[in-house]
């Protein structure tokens, strides 16, 4: 009976679009959607219009390499209606694989990896597989889309926020749409759920039929990369860092990564030379260390001179801080060396480690259950003038961190301003549960001031209690971080160069 009844549905959604190829479908069986009008198609083309239908109705009827086999009529009807879904997602992308836009295709992917493999036949693998391929053979940006560049301007006219409205991100996105309000009193302004769609292909299928001068949004990373990828040509501020972003899109974000340019500024103005990078394996330390190798590469390409006589180290912490701040110091060497002599001469010696002597600075991008291990390992291994500066990770509890401040020796801290004004209000009592909400408030408030800021080249740096936040030349935005002192219980404000 099941079988008779998904044959019977395919048929009738194989005849609703041969009699209105405006028809979408959606991953919800009774949610149907005008896709834009014909008169408005983007380089696709109208004859791409017409092959994306018959496209869809031989994915239908289960002409191309058997859609309709055994196996797939064994799913429950949902899911065969998830895998229709799916199959149109594979053909647009196929289509615009033909159409030469590598951003188009990368977009359909993106969307396909949020399919359950297991609705993903060997077939549609090989296809996608296929796909993959081309993406890795074709340029980052193809020639009509470098053509189409625009610029990154601030259009107050219809303004687009993307926000998780509802889920597990509801209570921070509630609290960002509050601060975006209120820093927009006399603007109407149009939100959109991005937790309610199944893809952002799909919302902006939505959103792009009311022509949306100025986008804010999505908050959460991979969301913001796909709309990036998408190549929508509407100027964006994403409220997440990605990478490649188009010409007309700029980030702000909370991350630390945008801490390291300040970092490096700090290394060549206090001519450090000798510097090692240290790191675990977690995904946040290895994106800092990314962020730190591009900007430092970038650094040296602008400034040959100055840079010319640095040297970078990187350790990895494969087991614990004890071996790895031992391995950086090459107090192994001692040891063999000791050892061996030993044995030479059949005599126990006393022994003082020899460590290395070109050490300046050390860096950290752990956690502060990692960090705080740092100086004292290098005292241990006389190396007590070595300055060590650390970036968390990942920002500790503040009352964790109240709790670990007397165990700080001589590290520079580089932290957001509000995760200090939350630990000075900890250690006086008045800490409020309400506080952590508060922060994701006033970023709703910022956004809305870089916003307003991005045509006025004369503003260049926005007061705000996440921090101070600079517009380079390109309005690009980024919330300083404040350094610190921290050292047997001390946690004092050092002024940054």
């Amino acid at each position: 009976m099941t079988k008779w009844l998904s044959l019977l549905l395919i048929a009738l959604f194989s005849a609703a679009i041969f009699a209105n190829p405006q028809v979408r479908i959606y991953n919800d069986p009774i949610h149907l959607s005008p896709t834009e009008s014909s008169d408005k198609q983007s380089s696709e083309g109208v004859h791409v219009g017409e092959k994306k239908a018959e496209g869809i109705s031989e994915a239908l009827s289960g002409d191309i390499q058997k859609q309709n086999t055994p196996d797939s009529t064994k799913l429950p009807l949902d899911q065969q209606i998830k895998r229709i879904d799916a199959e149109i997602l594979l053909l647009k992308a196929e289509l615009a694989r033909k159409n030469g836009i590598p951003s188009h295709v990368r977009a359909y992917l993106d969307s396909l990896g949020a399919v359950d493999k297991a609705l993903i036949s060997p077939e549609m693998q090989l296809r996608i597989e296929s796909l993959q391929q081309y993406l890795q053979q074709s340029p980052l940006v193809s020639p009509q889309e470098a053509n189409d560049a625009l610029p990154f301007k601030f259009g107050a006219q219809n303004i687009a926020v993307l926000l998780p409205l509802t889920g597990d991100y509801s209570e921070i996105g509630l609290a960002i749409q509050k601060g975006i309000q209120e820093g927009f009193p006399n603007t109407k302004l149009k939100f959109y759920d991005t937790e309610v769609f199944d893809s952002m292909l799909e919302l902006w299928n939505l959103m792009k039929l009311t022509q949306p001068t100025f986008i804010i949004g999505p908050l959460r990373p991979g969301k913001a990369q796909v709309l990036n990828d998408l190549d929508t040509q509407v100027p964006t501020l994403l409220l997440n860092q990605i990478d490649n972003p188009k010409s007309y899109v700029r980030c702000l974000s909370l991350s630390r990564e945008g801490y390291v340019p300040v970092l490096v500024k700090q290394l060549v103005e206090h001519q450090f030379k000798g510097v090692s990078v240290i790191v675990d394996s977690s995904q946040a330390s290895q994106d800092l260390l990314k962020s730190f190798e591009t900007f430092w590469s970038d650094y040296v390409e602008k400034h040959p001179d100055t840079t010319r006589s640095f040297r970078i180290h990187i350790q990895q912490v494969d087991k614990s801080m004890d071996q790895a701040v031992g391995h950086l110091v090459n107090a192994s060497q001692s040891n063999i060396r000791k050892s061996w002599l030993q044995k030479v001469i059949k005599h126990k010696l006393h022994f003082d480690e020899r460590s290395r002597q070109d050490l300046d600075v050390v860096v950290s991008f752990v956690s502060a259950r990692q960090g705080v291990q740092v100086s004292p390992l290098l005292n241990f291994y006389h190396l007590g003038t070595v300055q060590h500066y650390w970036l968390p990770s990942k920002l500790p509890t503040v009352k964790d961190f109240n709790k670990s401040m007397s165990y700080w020796r001589n590290t520079y801290a580089l932290l957001p301003r509000y995760f200090a004004d939350q630990v000075r209000a900890y250690a006086k009592g008045s800490l409020e549960s309400e506080q952590q909400v508060g922060i994701f408030h006033a970023f709703g408030s910022l956004a809305a001031k870089v916003a307003q800021s991005i045509n006025d080249s004369s503003v260049r740096s926005l007061p705000s209690i996440l921090g101070e936040v600079m517009l380079d030349e390109h309005r690009s935005a980024t919330i300083l971080p404040e350094e610190f002192w921290l050292n047997k219980g001390s946690f004092s404000v050092v002024q940054l160069p």
